[in-house]
């Protein structure tokens, strides 16, 4: 809390506060001048005095301090008044420069006692303030008790108390000084350390405020810097701000205080200059798939504007300190006075309490909106994904089942065995094609159903954004208002400047948060879109794939058994010669700078599924033991160079796998391992195809800008965990007959690959 930062200066504040007589905000008006006896006896007084005056081990008096006190003493009544009251502004200046002698002192004592006037009391005291508290509590009580209604006396007391750390009696003396004078300021201030000490931030708050109207010195500074330190430590979750806003009208009049009219700036405080913000933007939550282009924008140009302001308030940010620290000679040997210091502290806590008050709306609609977002991700990520792993974990038992009995017959490295693995593959082919069909269809229903109900979900919190962003902007206009009541006084240029842009500032950087949360929102039913899209065409995809497979079944059934002999044979060593279209086509090389596609994959028994990404294009895949089919969009650029913004395609062909357990002989183990393959232990896979089919580019708008024949080679291997295929891509176009080849390196791992 705010009495805990400010504790640490107390003893510090003590000794500036004293106001003796003329010296600090005192009013000299409001001394009594006229003489009366005090409490005690005049005898009991002279003995303390001479008591006071012996602890002083004065010095053999020179000749000046003798020859003053055989002049006082040589004076009528009339004059000795006239005397004693000069003498009264002599000491303050002597406290001020501190060049009192022990031996000066003791003089000086001797002539209060010869003439204890309250204003001479009240100085000499000052000038013992520092030797002997208790002895300059002692000479004050004999001045109140002469002038019993002195606002200086009873705060000089008030501080010797805080001094001796009676803050009970200190405040009760404060509270007689302003009950003499209600608006003697130094009385406030006394007050303030007295609430600091008993833990009463609110009443501290409220009178360092009432203190600043009247009085204001480096007491006063040094109040205002650890109050807005220590409100800059509070937890607006927790804490209440200390200071009442029926207070802030007294930071205006503070504000107000040394300021000439002349110099007043008008024109920022006039209807045209208020900040008036835009309403909140309409939506109804059903429609921010369609505002995450406006929404997104909106929070860049916010951004925009506070780095700006940032940038100007950067430029003045040291305009204040500067000007506290500047050593300015004012004309004629009188210092200068510097107006706009009580200006800034007042604009400084009008703005820790708008702050604070945003702060604590943040917290409250932050809260709730991140309930709102986990509640959110709960059910887009758990709906539907239980009863779609329980069907997925079902038929991955029945794949494993097969997989199981044909990785038996293989390993028996047996012909019959071989041939009957074969025919196990083709008995659950069409069982795999229906569960693959039936995965795909489903994480479309679930996808749909996420999307749905994630727009239901995220329109409830539009709601509560509007009401967050309201509440915002009805703080920051009222903060805007109220500041620039303030900022109108403030006549030193820079440091007009560098408030200014920090209140700038802080309406871009408070106006930007529920704004950046409604584009947030637009980006999570994006996401939940895209999803929809890729689950669409992935069972798009996969019925067409699946379609050609069944075709390619039937194709293969009519063949006699030489003919699939000869096909098998032509897949194998196919790379022993490398077709025209190959031959033929441009090779493009990958550019310094360009991002490898980064691919995350799955699959079973030959069908497989996999996403991928270079940064620049997002690409979904689907293979099955005869064919591959891709789909991908540009996500980086509108109108990509080669004006493809998506491209999707099918190729057909054969592929030729097997592992070293059982093929160590085979030609692709030898070129993928090279003269080492013999001496290879253990299940190394390997796999070689070669497909065609055909490639369609679409522009955004979905306009046919390219398609053609395209043909794809692969052949690699694999250990364990790790495997390494390289792949030649050539598309042919059938509208510009030009051909270009591509050609990459992937290397997988256990849960995804790596393309360069």
């Amino acid at each position: 809390m705010v009495v805990s930062k400010i504790k640490k200066c107390i003893c510090i504040l003590i000794s500036l506060i004293m106001v003796f007589s003329l010296v600090g905000c005192g009013d000299k008006s409001s001394i009594n001048t006229s003489k009366s006896k005090p409490v005690e006896t005049y005898d009991e007084f002279t003995k303390k005095l001479d008591k006071i005056i012996e602890n002083l081990n004065p010095s053999i008096n020179d000749e000046t301090e003798s020859k003053l006190l055989e002049d006082f003493q040589k004076l009528d009544d009339i004059d000795k008044v006239d005397f004693a009251l000069g003498l009264a502004d002599d000491m303050t200046m002597s406290c001020i420069s501190g060049v009192l002698s022990d031996g000066m002192l003791s003089t000086l004592g001797k002539i209060v006692k010869e003439y204890p006037h309250p204003l001479l009391l009240n100085n000499y005291s000052a000038i013992l303030v520092e030797r002997s508290p208790a002895d300059s509590l002692f000479l004050l009580l004999q001045a109140i008790e002469m002038v019993p209604d002195n606002p200086i006396f009873l705060t000089n007391i008030a501080n010797i108390y805080v001094q001796l750390d009676d803050y009970s009696a200190a405040e009760r003396y404060a509270s007689e000084a302003l009950i003499a004078s209600p608006d003697f300021g130094p009385a406030y201030q006394v007050l303030t350390t007295c609430h600091l000490k008993n833990g009463n931030s609110i009443l501290a708050a409220e009178t360092m405020v009432k203190s600043a109207k009247h009085c204001f010195n480096e007491v006063t500074i040094h109040h205002f810097e650890s109050y807005l330190e220590a409100v800059e430590a509070l937890d607006p979750e927790k804490d209440e701000y200390p200071l009442q806003e029926e207070f802030l009208k007294e930071l205006h009049v503070i504000a107000r205080e040394n300021v000439d009219t002349k110099d007043i700036n008008d024109s920022i405080d006039t209807p045209e200059a208020q900040l008036d913000l835009k309403e909140f933007p309409y939506f109804t939550g059903k429609d921010l798939l369609e505002k995450e282009s406006y929404l997104s924008s909106l929070a860049s140009e916010i951004n925009i504007e506070l780095l700006n302001a940032d940038r100007e308030n950067t430029k003045y940010f040291n305009a204040f300190d500067d000007y506290m620290t500047d050593e300015e000679k004012g004309e004629n040997r009188v210092f200068p006075i510097k107006k706009n210091i009580r200006q800034v502290y007042a604009f400084r806590v009008l703005e820790s309490f708008y702050v604070f008050k945003m702060e604590k709306a943040i917290a409250k609609y932050e809260e709730i909106i991140e309930e709102g977002i986990e509640k959110f991700h709960e059910r887009v990520y758990v709906d539907g994904k239980e009863e779609y792993q329980k069907l997925e974990d079902k038929l991955n038992a029945e794949a494993e089942s097969y997989k199981e009995r044909i990785d038996k017959l293989y390993a028996s490295n047996n012909y019959e065995d071989i041939v009957a693995a074969n025919k196990l593959v083709e008995e659950y082919m069409p069982i795999g094609t229906r569960a693959t069909l039936q995965l795909a269809e489903f994480q479309v229903k679930i996808a749909e159903e996420n999307l749905e109900a994630g727009l239901s979900d995220l329109s409830s919190l539009v709601t509560t954004t509007k009401e967050y962003y309201n509440e915002i902007k009805q703080i920051l206009e009222e903060y805007w208002l109220k500041s620039g009541g303030i900022l109108k006084y403030v006549n030193h240029e820079e440091i007009f400047y560098e408030l200014d842009s920090q209140r700038r500032k802080q309406v871009f950087e408070y106006i930007g948060y529920p704004i950046s949360r409604m584009a947030s929102y637009a980006s999570e039913t994006t996401v939940q879109s895209m999803e929809l899209d890729m689950a669409k065409q992935v069972l798009l995809n996969t019925q067409m794939i699946l379609a050609e497979l069944e075709n390619d079944r039937q194709r293969l059934n009519e063949l006699t058994e030489q003919e699939k002999q000869n096909e098998v044979d032509s897949t194998q060593d196919v790379d022993d010669g490398i077709p025209d279209i190959e031959k033929e086509a441009f090779t493009k090389y990958k550019e310094i700078g360009d991002l490898p596609d980064i691919r995350f994959e799955g699959g079973f028994m030959g069908f497989g599924a996999s996403l991928q990404t270079d940064g620049e294009r997002v690409k979904f895949g689907y293979e099955t033991p005869v064919s591959s089919s891709e789909m991908s969009r540009n996500i980086l650029y509108d109108k990509p160079s080669d004006n493809c913004y998506t491209e999707s395609y099918t190729a057909i062909g054969g592929k030729a796998q097997g592992n070293t357990e059982w093929f160590k002989s085979s030609k692709n183990v030898k070129k993928i391992f090279g003269a080492n393959s013999k001496k290879i232990l253990g299940n190394i896979g390997f796999s070689s195809s070669v497909s065609t089919g055909e490639y369609i580019c679409k522009s955004k708008d979905n306009q046919i800008t390219d398609r053609g024949i395209i043909y794809i080679r692969e052949s690699g291997g694999d250990i364990s965990d790790f495997g390494r295929t390289e792949k030649v891509v050539v598309r042919k176009s059938s509208i510009t007959g030009f051909a270009l080849k591509t050609q990459s390196v992937k290397y997988r791992f256990k849960f995804g690959s790596i393309s360069k």
